[in-house]
This record gives C-alpha cells, structure tokens and sequence, in this order.
C-alpha cells in the first residue's frame, strides 16, 4: 500500500460522510453515450449538486468562507502534505464529494486565486510522483466552484474517456501541430472543438509548449488565463496532457425550464467524456443529443479554433533595428541578472570588460509565433531627437541585442521579429490603449512601411526615431489593444496594383492630406493623392478636434503637451529668425528680408521656399528642410502663412508633420466615431486593397 491509498483509507475512516459518498461512488448508475466518436459515460451523483449550482460571481465568493482553507475545513478532515516546484506547496486532501474512486484534491497552502500560470509544472510533478493518477484542472471560469482558492484534482488514470483516446491517439501520432524540443502538440479531432494533446519527455518542455497554446488561445477581457480545462498524466517515462478550451461555463440547459433543464455545469470530467447528474430526473431524460449540444455551447466556436491553430504555426520575419548610438552605452541582459553593463568606443573596436570587440552580440531565442518577453534593457536612450520633446529615457526591448562599430560611435542594434517590432511602433507613435480599429490600421500601414523600406540605413534595416518610425521599446506596450491590433492584423499589408504600398502617415493632417512629391523624390503615387480629411459629403475636418477625452486616448503624454496641432502659430523678431536660419542651415543669409513661397502643394504645405536676406538669397525645399530651417527642432508642418508685424515674422500654420497618407489624429477620431480600419485606410489610401504579405508565407 502506497502513501497516497493509506492516506484515504485512513481519512475515510474517520469522516463518515466522505466514506459514504465513496461507497456510493462504487454503486453508482451509468449511462453511455457515443459524443462526437468518444465513447462517454453519465453519472448519478446527488453529492455533487452542491458543485453544480455554485455560484461563482465576486459578490457570492466573498459571502462564503472558503472551504478549501485548512481553518475552514470540517474537523474531520486532514492531509498530507506536497511540494511541487521552487518550493511551492500543497495539501492534499480527498474529495469529500467524489465522482470516481481516491478523488483528491490537491490545495495550495496559500489562499490565492485559482490560475495555472506558474503551477503547471506543479501538477506535472505530481503525475510523476504518483503515475497511477491522472490530475485535471479547472479554470476559474470553466468550472471550478472554489475559484478564489488555487487547487487541482486527481483521480486514478484511464478512468477518464478522454484521457483513454489521447493515449490512444498520442501512441501513433505525427505531424504535431507545433513543437519544441522534446515536447509535441497535436489537434485531437474528436468530441468537441478546441481539443489538444500533448507528450514530452520533459517537464519543462511540456510547459513551455502547454502556455504556448494558452498563450495562442482567445481570452476574455478582464480574465486570468483563457476557459479551458485540463488533464495530465504520465505514461511510460512520457508526460501527457490534454486540453480542452471552452467559451462558456454552462449551456442554455442549466437555464432553460421544463424539458429543456438540465442542473449540470460542466467541469473538467464531464469535459473528458465524464458526465455528471446531480438529479435523478436529469439522469433519466437525457440523450445524445442534449449531451452533443450542452458540450457544442460551452466548447470554443469554429472561427476561435482555426484561429488558434493560425496562432500556433504562423510565422514573423526578423529585421535590424538600429536602436541609439553613443560613445558608451549601459545595458542589462535581463536573464541574467548581472544587472547594468556597459561598452565603449575604443579605437574603432567595442571595448566589454576589457575585451576589444569587432561585433559583440547577446543572442535571445524569441517564438516566431507570438509576441516576444523583454530581454534587455537600454539606459539612457535619447526619444525624439530634435523635436520639443527630446529625452533621455530607460526602455526594455525583446530579441537579439548586437553592437557595432559605427563612425566613432557604438550602435546598439536589435534584431527582433517585425511583430514585436510593430508592437513597440504603435504604442510608441500613439496610446497603447488607443481604439482599436485605429491601431489595427496603424499595424497595417506600418508593417506596409517598413517591409516597403528596407535597408534605409548602413548596418541595420531601420532606425528608431522618427525618421523611420519611432521604436520605444515595450515599455508602454500596455493592455490588449495593442497586442489585439497586432495580433489581428498579422501578416496583413495595404496593397496597390499587386505591390506593398509606401504607406507614410503624419500625426496631423490639418484638414488635407498632402502628395508624395511635395515632401521627397518627384514621384506620386496613385494612393497618395490629397484628399480631404472629412466624411464623405463634407463636414469639418476629422483632425480639428480638440476633444480631450479622444485626444488623451489617442496622444502619448509627451504628445499631448502639444495641443495646438491643427491650427498653430509661431513667432521671431527678424534677428532672432536670422540668426536661427544662419545656424539651422548653415548658410549666412545676413538679416532676413522675406520669406517667400514659391510653390505649395495640395494641402497648402510649402514644397520650395525663398529665403531673402542683405547676404544671400537661396529656395530651400522641400517641406521637412523647410521645418528644420524654422525651428530650433522641427516647425510643426510646411502649411503656414507669413504676415510681418514691423520686425517681427508671424507663421500662422495648420497641421503637425508632413501630412501625406494617414493622418493619425484625423483617423483616431474617426474610429471613436465607429468607422472600421478598413473604412479607415480606404479613406486615406485610394484604391489600395488589404492583403497578407509574401515574406509570411510558410
């Protein structure tokens, strides 16, 4: 007799009323029924009512004492102890109300929340320990009736319908769905939808591939970990698990009135082809077809699995990205805890504790299949070089961190996967938690962008600033919107003719979208012509808002010091704009005379401008050199009128940046006012169709 049979059998022989409901587990009716190819059984268990009507909303959780807490258990209960991994630990106690023989239920010792994150390894060791037992869990949200107290149950293995065909099926498996090493994951097709199995040889790389799938798996705003429900065991040196995901907690059966009724809420067993009847009157009614529809309503829908298995097998090209560079720059590895390091320029070569360097290269394996963790850390990094908001900030990046030689710099380049790289993009350029049809446009105009301009820069493919498009790192990475946005739109492009478009985009348009040529080489393109940044029939502008509530979900804080986007005005004295001139283009004009546009583009912005004064007269253009030459940064947009005031030069101008392609703001307002990405860069990009990319397929 092992620990665990004297463990219930001395248990049961002082708790009369878990030795009932064991003998009565023992003499219990079945019916059977074949659901979706699996052979399943139903049981009568009037103890198990209880489980099935709990109510598990935060107001009824808090009016109970927990019955899972050792100070709140009946006096007859006891239990022996388990450790699991990194010192967590756990009672374990049998089930007082079982629904097969040797029951368990293994407790953490600690209230906490029910949640598998962290505590799968927990019930991998246990299978390992005990192997005559298979351990299933139940989310907070797919059955489990004490879901304020983190516990998993246990009974002897192969009992379980689902269980049985998994290891069927799992003996002769091929072609798995994903893997790792050591570790595989197929789609079971049968039962229900959303049914997935597993074996590996080790713990670890079972779990690194079971949070993959959760990972990979829909879930509901505002909870822990998708609904699902889980099953382990171990067979044969081999860890096995099953998963079963689910939407729902009950079918309409538990609802509905009459015939119709059934007091059942299906829990991991009935989840496994094990179904439970509280009542007698249920027991005796129910068919095949009320069971295939009760585990059709709380399975996940078509559309959730085949997403899932696209979420499993997708993949995500690399690109450079040249972060900053400096003479010195200070750096953590986060993985390896040794906290901040730093590299120097020294003679052309990178100096690392004393060791010179051509390259130097801290290597991270990040899945091509789902967005990446931080790996380092960058202090000191400068955002928004020469705009007003230039700062030096500390930022967590993911992927592969590579320095090199550039000039008499260091640059830090980070190879990342172009989703994780978008991830960073878009909660950079505008609020993570921004609409989210407007950062599913964002993904796809900036994914558009970047595979359009590859290798702008000697070394890397694209730079971190506005020059390409700002890349922050993770830090502001927050909520789901933005992982929803990338998530959604992944692989997808803005297309014109066949080819990937050169989608640019600008944060205010100032009521009119510009052309390609006003602001680069003398080429447009058909998708880029200016239109008007209104609905359809007129209107005000999109962009001429100065609606906080929309404008604080759509800005980053440093954006939203500025507010005098589509209308603004700047002024200087003539010898303060003299001597900005002198020094922001480096030709000595003498005292300025006039300013004078020679030729505008559709939107009103300058494309060439003649600067006059008592030295020199020259045209400068285009439209950004014109905003540097203004500006101790960057003057706001090309599109200004100049009036004098006797020595003093008013700009009175509209919009903020180029304004070709989306305008972000215009386009911001428009999903708070329910128009879909689509609606969205059709309004900005004429003609242009959505598509997935090349470089995504397998």
């Amino acid at each position: 007799m092992n620990n665990i049979e004297k463990f219930i059998k001395d248990q049961l022989s002082v708790w009369p009323l878990a030795a009932a409901n064991f003998r009565a587990v023992k003499t219990a009716k079945y019916r059977y029924f074949n659901i979706g190819g699996l052979e399943c059984g139903v049981q009568l268990n009037p103890c198990r009512i209880t489980s099935s009507t709990a109510e598990i909303d935060e107001q009824s959780i808090k009016a109970r004492k927990c019955f899972l807490c050792a100070e709140n258990r009946p006096k007859e209960q006891f239990h022996i102890a388990y450790e699991g991994k990194k010192n967590r630990n756990y009672r374990i106690q049998i089930n007082p109300y079982p629904v097969t023989k040797n029951h368990l239920v293994v407790v953490r010792r600690e209230h906490i929340p029910q949640t598998i994150w962290h505590h799968f390894p927990d019930m991998l060791l246990f299978t390992r320990t005990y192997p005559e037992f298979a351990v299933f869990y139940n989310g907070p949200f797919s059955g489990a009736s004490a879901p304020d107290h983190l516990h998993f149950q246990a009974c002897p293995r192969g009992i379980l319908p689902l269980q049985r065909a998994a290891d069927e099926f799992l003996d002769t498996a091929k072609n798995p769905l994903a893997k790792v090493q050591d570790a595989s994951l197929y789609k079971f097709n049968g039962f229900t939808r959303g049914v997935y199995v597993f074996k590996a040889t080790t713990q670890k790389s079972m779990a690194k591939l079971f949070y993959r799938l959760l990972e990979c798996s829909p879930r509901r705003e505002g909870e822990s970990e998708p609904r699902f429900n889980l099953f382990s065991w171990y067979k044969d040196g081999e860890f096995r698990t099953a998963v079963v995901l689910r939407s729902e907690l009950r079918s309409h059966h538990y609802y509905a009135e009459g015939e119709e009724h059934l007091t059942m809420s299906p829990g991991a067993a009935d989840m496994a082809g094990f179904f439970i009847a509280p009542r007698e009157e249920d027991f005796n009614k129910i068919t095949s077809e009320m069971l295939s529809k009760m585990v059709d309503e709380v399975s996940i829908s078509a559309e959730d699995e085949a997403m899932v298995a696209w979420r499993l097998t997708r993949i995500q090209p690399k690109i450079d990205v040249g972060i900053m560079a400096a003479k010195e720059i200070v750096f953590e590895i986060i993985s390896d805890g040794a906290g901040p390091q730093k590299v120097s320029w020294d003679g052309g070569r990178i100096n690392y504790n004393g060791v010179l360097y051509d390259e130097l290269t801290f290597d991270a394996i990040t899945r091509s299949t789902l967005f990446a963790e931080p790996t380092f850390i960058l202090h000191d990094m400068t955002i928004g070089i020469d705009f007003h908001w230039e700062q030096k900030v500390n930022r967590k990046f993911a992927g592969r961190l590579k320095f090199i030689v550039e000039g008499e710099n260091i640059r830090a380049v980070n190879t990342i996967g172009l989703e994780d790289y978008l991830l960073s993009v878009i909660s950079s350029e505008m609020r993570a938690d921004a609409p989210l049809e407007f950062l599913k446009a964002h993904a796809i105009i900036s994914r558009s962008w970047v595979l359009r301009n590859l290798k702008t820069h000697d070394g890397y493919d694209v730079c971190a600033d506005d020059h390409c498009q700002r890349y922050q790192g993770l830090d502001t990475a927050t909520g789901s919107n933005v992982r929803d946005a990338v998530d959604r739109t992944w692989g997808k492009v803005l297309t014109y003719d066949g080819q990937i478009c050169d989608a640019r985009y600008s944060k205010c348009c100032g009521g009119i979208t510009e052309e390609f040529s006003t602001c680069w080489e003398d080429v447009d393109y058909p998708y880029l012509k200016s239109v008007p940044d209104t609905p359809e029939g007129g209107g005000d502008p999109f962009c001429d808002t100065e609606d906080v509530s929309i404008l604080s979900t759509v800005l980053n804080d440093y954006d939203l010091k500025t507010m005098d986007f589509f209308h603004w005005t700047q002024s200087y004295t003539r010898s303060e704009l003299s001597e900005l001139v002198r020094r922001r283009t480096g030709i000595d004009f003498g005292e300025i005379q006039s300013l004078e546009p020679i030729e505008r583009g559709p939107s009103g912005r300058i494309k060439y401008l003649k600067i006059t004064g008592t030295k020199n007269s020259q045209i400068i253009g285009k439209e950004l050199a014109i905003r540097r030459a203004l500006s101790n940064s960057h003057l706001k947009s090309s599109d200004f009128e100049i009036e004098w005031d006797g020595d003093t030069i008013v700009l009175k101008g509209k919009g903020w940046g180029h304004g070709v392609g989306l305008c972000q703001i215009g386009a911001a307002v428009m999903a708070c006012k329910s128009y879909t990405c689509e609606q969205i860069l059709s309004h900005y990009y004429l003609g242009t169709e959505i598509k997935e990319a090349t470089q995504y397929e397998k």
